[in-house]
């Protein structure tokens, strides 16, 4: 990992994500990308082009501030901070910078989200999440106490596309030191047979023969609800979970939304788009 974008908009939360960010560059020796983006309320032309001229100015200068706050701290010696303001709409101005200054990872803070529910709905971090597929996304909720990342669990339905996923996430649980957890949360409509999570089985072997992974299946008649318990219970550290459609998060867990359990956790999310292998 070369280079990690944190979006900002100065607020508690993205302070917080802000310390994870600055955990993992300098476990990694990666490049810290500060990035705020403005964008002003509709008016006429001439109080738009001043709104956004004042806009600009304030960005540059409160990430400037930023940038000193966390060199001047002995914590973050050796750490290399560069920022970024920008104008338009969020997730294009975060697909711009991913893309021109070749991001690994984006880590970003959710306002006030204390689960799986909050953490997605309704929030700039879900639009980033859903819009920007170049790299995967750390969802840091924003009463999520920043400790060692030593357990990772991965969610999984046995399908090949988490391959790929599963070899940038073992990338990155060396470098942190991480065991690796890969979950099945098998419902009573599951139909998956276990020929196919042998198939899986051996062909992660296959493709990443260095991998230390350990499985584990559980069995809830809610997938969500059940990962919840198995995160609380095991005292994980990150939930990492694999996507390649847009629109999964909110129909991953929209069938617990009518319930009155809810996700709560206060772990990261680090949310990959599936690649498929050609």
């Amino acid at each position: 990992m070369k280079s990690i974008l944190l979006p900002t908009d100065f607020s508690d939360s993205a302070e917080n994500a802000l310390k994870y960010a600055l955990y993992l560059a300098k476990k990694t020796g990666a490049t810290l990308t500060l990035l705020n983006v403005t964008y002003p309320s509709p008016g006429n032309s001439t109080m738009h082009r001043n709104i956004r001229d004042i806009l600009k100015n304030d960005s540059k200068k409160a990430l400037i501030e930023l940038e000193s706050k966390i060199k001047i701290d002995p914590a973050n010696e050796g750490v290399k901070v560069k920022t970024v303001s920008k104008y338009g709409t969020l997730n294009v101005q975060i697909q711009a910078v991913v893309q021109d200054l070749d991001i690994d990872l984006i880590v970003m803070g959710t306002h006030g989200a204390t689960g799986l529910k909050e953490l997605i709905f309704g929030s700039n971090t879900a639009t980033v999440i859903e819009e920007v597929t170049d790299c995967p996304v750390l969802a840091v909720p924003y009463k999520a106490p920043l400790h060692e990342l030593n357990k990772i669990v991965f969610a999984t339905t046995y399908s090949f596309n988490n391959i790929e996923v599963l070899k940038e996430l073992s990338a990155m649980a060396d470098i942190l030191g991480a065991t690796i957890q890969i979950l099945h949360v098998r419902t009573p409509k599951d139909s998956t047979k276990e020929a196919i999570v042998e198939e899986f089985k051996q062909k992660l072997k296959t493709e990443i023969p260095q991998g230390n992974f350990a499985f584990h299946e559980i069995e809830h008649e809610d997938v969500v609800e059940g990962l919840q318990q198995y995160v609380t219970a095991e005292k994980i550290d990150l939930l990492a979970m694999g996507t390649r459609k847009r629109g999964f998060f909110g129909s991953f867990i929209n069938k617990s939304l009518t319930k009155t359990a809810a996700f709560h956790t206060n772990i990261p999310l680090l949310a990959f788009h599936d690649k498929q292998k050609i």
